[in-house]
C-alpha cells in the first residue's frame, strides 16, 4: 500500500505536467505534496518525504513564474510554435520544462516511461533539436569538401578570394547563435532572439526557425519566412503565420545577403591578419582576424548589431574561399553580446515557399 500511494503521487504529478499549467493546478499539486509529506512523516517513509519535498519546491517555483507572467504570455508558453520540415512548417506544442536535475531524478525513479513518453514532450530543448535535424535534412549532398588547389596562405589573397566566393553564392544554410546580453526583436523589449537556423536563396528568399526567449524565463520557437519584401512570422499563440507585425524587427533573408552584405564586408575589412590554418569539425580552415565595418555588420546580422565596427574572426574554406564560421562580440544597450554564425550547404537547392495559410 505504501508503494502504491507513493507511485500515485509520482504519476499524478508527471501526468499533470503534460497539460497547460495554471496557478490553481500548481496549488493543488502543492497541497497534494504536503499531504504526502505528512503521510510520510507518520509512516516513517523517508522516500515519500524527500520526493514530495522536491515536488512541492518545483510547483512553488513554477506557480511563482506563472503568477509573475501576464496571461497573454502565459498562454503562448504552452501554445504552438513551428517545426520546419522539407521546406514547410508544422504546428506543435511547446511544454514548459522541468529543471534538468529533476528530469534525471524522475527518470531514475520511473524508467523508460518518463524518457520515452514524457521528457520528450516537456523539454523545449528536445523540440529545438528535432527542428534543427529537420532543417539539416532539407539539403546537403554529402559530397566531401575539396582539398586542393588551396588559396595562397596570405591574408590578402584569402580575403580577396573569399569576397568573390561570397558574392557569387546562390544559396546557403545559416545558423546564428547568441550568448551574453539579451537582444530584443520587438519594440516592447519582451522577446529576445536566442538563435536562428534557416536557409537562404538568392535574390532574397529565406526561411528560419527562431528560438525566442520570453520575459519571465520561458522559451518558444517561431517560424519566419521572407520572400522579397514580404516577411511572415508565426503567431506564438495560434501557430499560424501572419504578416510581420508592426514593432517587430526580424527578417531572416538579411542573415545572408551576398550582394549587400558579405561581399562588401570581406572587401572592406581592415587590420586583416592570418592567424593560421586550423581544423574545425574535421576540416581544414584558414583562420582570419580583422575589423568589420558597421554598415555591413548591420546587414549580415539582420539589423541586430548596429552603429559599431566589430573585431571579427572568420574560418574560411581554403579552396573555395567560402566563410564557414564567424565569431564576434558587440554591444547592445550597455551589455556585451557574443555572436556565432555557421554557414554550410552552399549551392544547395532549398524549397522556400510562402505560408499556405496566412492570418490577416
Amino acid at each position: 500500500m505504501d508503494t502504491l500511494l507513493l507511485n500515485l503521487a509520482y504519476i499524478s504529478y508527471v501526468t499533470a505536467s503534460l497539460f497547460p499549467s495554471g496557478p490553481k493546478l500548481r496549488l493543488a499539486l502543492i497541497a497534494q505534496s504536503i499531504v504526502f509529506i505528512v503521510w510520510g512523516a507518520v509512516s516513517s517513509n523517508r522516500s515519500a518525504i524527500a520526493w514530495n519535498l522536491v515536488f512541492a519546491a518545483i510547483n512553488i517555483f513554477q506557480a511563482r513564474l506563472i503568477l509573475a507572467v501576464p496571461n497573454r504570455v502565459r498562454r503562448s508558453a504552452v501554445s504552438a510554435p513551428v517545426e520546419m520540415m522539407s521546406g514547410a512548417f508544422r504546428r506543435r506544442p511547446v511544454w514548459v520544462h522541468l529543471p534538468r536535475r529533476t528530469h534525471d531524478a524522475i527518470e531514475e525513479r520511473m524508467g523508460n516511461m518518463t524518457r520515452g513518453n514524457i521528457l520528450g514532450r516537456l523539454t523545449t530543448r528536445g523540440l529545438l533539436a528535432a527542428a534543427v535535424l529537420a532543417v539539416s535534412a532539407c539539403g546537403g549532398s554529402g559530397v566531401a569538401e575539396p582539398t586542393e588547389p588551396t588559396i595562397p596562405a596570405d591574408a590578402t589573397s584569402i580575403v580577396d578570394a573569399s569576397a568573390r566566393a561570397m558574392g557569387a553564392t546562390t544559396s546557403v544554410r545559416f545558423e546564428l547563435r547568441r550568448e551574453g546580453a539579451p537582444v530584443f526583436i520587438d519594440e516592447f523589449e519582451k522577446l529576445t532572439l536566442n538563435s536562428a537556423i534557416g536557409q537562404f536563396t538568392v535574390p532574397r528568399s529565406a526561411q528560419a526557425l527562431l528560438e525566442i526567449g520570453i520575459e519571465g524565463g520561458l522559451t518558444t520557437e517561431l517560424g519566419a519566412i521572407a520572400l522579397d519584401d514580404e516577411v511572415w512570422l508565426s503567431n506564438p499563440i495560434t501557430g499560424n503565420f501572419e504578416t510581420l507585425p508592426a514593432g517587430y524587427d526580424i527578417d531572416p533573408s538579411l542573415f545572408f545577403d551576398p550582394e549587400n552584405g558579405w561581399q562588401p564586408l570581406m572587401e572592406n575589412l581592415s587590420d586583416v591578419t592570418l592567424v593560421g590554418t586550423e581544423e574545425r569539425d574535421g576540416n581544414s580552415r584558414y583562420h582570419i582576424a580583422a575589423t568589420a565595418p558597421a554598415p555591413q555588420v548591420e546587414v549580415i546580422t539582420a539589423r541586430l548589431v548596429r552603429n559599431q565596427d566589430v573585431a571579427i574572426e572568420f574560418w574560411i574554406q581554403p579552396v573555395t574561399g567560402e566563410v564557414r564560421e564567424s565569431q564576434f562580440s558587440a554591444e547592445f544597450e550597455g551589455g556585451e553580446v557574443q555572436w556565432t554564425l555557421l554557414l554550410s550547404e552552399y549551392g544547395e537547392e532549398f524549397d522556400i515557399q510562402p505560408p499556405q495559410e496566412i492570418e490577416t
